[in-house]
């Protein structure tokens, strides 16, 4: 978006026109801020300083500034309010960020000068990210990929990350989205690597951890929106004993009905077949499925049976309406003939759980970045390589 800027200044101080930021319903009020660029030796990212005017049109056409008051009047207890509201601040932000770049390009003139400004959504991101010269350096070559790193970086550093959050909501919809979508390209290829590196681990506390940290990845299991709950959540069993509780190792819930889902998980390593039961034409099914199967129902009829008194002491809104269960197990990949045949015959018999295999799981990944059009081979060669009120006029 490019906006015209008008300047008078005397080589120290710049005065801006009157920019016109609101303007009410019936034509005569307005809201008008007067921009001045100033050279802040203290940080020249702060150039811009003005005053806000509140003007009423006469009967002749004319607009004039309405009473202003002092502030050191206000008495204690009492309070003065200027509120604006999105489309106001949005058009004061865009004021402030054309001055501002009017003052980078061209510095403060003597005399009056205009000129064209581009306020794009890279000068608008200089704005949010301030007085830092390593942000500067890296806007400067206008590289879309470093500012998109520098974005996340300061997001994940800043103590107010929801405060910084809030300076970029002048940016369009547009770049947010393209932000947004390369952030969760960019954790989708993380976790691609991290499966890649360790598809070879057979601890079950190292995918314990994994998911955890990536709870995102199990919700693809499901064909819903679902919402992580808890990892290790406690669905009931116990004896009077306090003793036998059965612990699911993920609890999700659908994000419209709040219907829970129970996530059973166990290695990539793990056996889907162990031997023949009628040679060359029928395997026997892996211990760990069906011991998992077996587990994740058992799980599942506990929770159903103590659902109420569960979400009483929980203090969250979830239901067991027939709740549907997920085992993680093994990898598909190398099964062929008899053994593919048994396996895939199994778990298509099974009624209330989905049995996935971690293979399966993360091709369902490979696939949203497919659509994202990223080639993860350079991803992995690359891991490998780094191993509005008025209360008053003003």
């Amino acid at each position: 978006m490019r906006r015209t800027v008008t300047i008078t200044g005397n080589g120290f101080v710049g005065k801006g026109q009157e920019e016109v930021i609101s303007l009410s319903p019936d034509g005569n009020r307005r809201r008008v801020y007067v921009p001045e660029i100033v050279n802040n030796k203290s940080d020249n990212s702060a150039s811009v300083r003005g005053a806000l005017y509140y003007q009423r049109k006469t009967a002749s056409d004319v607009w004039v500034d309405c009473d202003s008051m002092k502030l050191s009047a206000v008495k204690a207890g009492t309070a003065v309010k200027i509120k604006m509201d999105s489309a106001t601040t949005k058009e004061l932000t865009e004021v402030i960020a054309a001055y501002r770049e009017a003052h980078r390009l061209h510095g403060i003139p003597n005399g009056t000068f205009t000129c064209e400004v581009e306020v794009t959504d890279l000068a608008l991101l200089r704005d949010a990210l301030g007085n830092d010269e390593a942000a500067a350096a890296i806007l400067q070559t206008e590289d879309g990929a470093a500012v998109a790193a520098l974005v996340v970086q300061r997001l994940a550093q800043d103590d107010d990350a929801v405060g910084l959050a809030k300076r970029f909501a002048s940016l369009s919809s547009d770049a947010l989205a393209n932000v947004s979508r390369a952030a969760r390209l960019a954790e989708i290829g993380e976790a691609l690597v991290a499966w890649d590196q360790n598809k070879d681990n057979d601890s079950e506390e190292f995918w314990q951890k994994f998911f955890t940290t990536r709870p995102w990845i199990l919700a693809q299991i499901f064909a819903q929106p679902v919402v992580f709950m808890k990892d290790k959540a406690y669905v009931g069993g116990k004896t009077y004993k306090n003793a036998e509780g059965q612990i699911t190792d993920y609890l999700y819930k659908n994000s419209l009905t709040n219907n829970a889902l129970l996530i059973e998980i166990k290695t990539p390593g793990a056996k889907l077949v162990r031997a023949w039961y009628r040679k060359n034409t029928v395997c026997l099914i892996g211990d760990e499925v069906t011991g998992g199967v077996a587990q994740v129902c058992l799980q599942r009829q506990n929770f159903i049976s103590e659902v109420s008194a569960l979400r009483s002491k929980s203090g969250e809104d979830f239901h067991a309406f027939n709740p549907r269960c997920a085992l993680l197990v093994g990898c598909v990949a190398g099964l062929d003939g008899a053994a593919l045949e048994s396996f895939e015959v199994f778990r298509n018999t099974l009624h209330d759980v989905e049995v996935v295999t971690f293979d399966e799981l993360f091709a369902r990944l490979e696939g949203l970045i497919a659509l994202g059009n990223v080639d993860v081979s350079v991803a992995l060669a690359e891991a490998d390589e780094a191993a509005l009120e008025d209360d008053i006029p003003f």
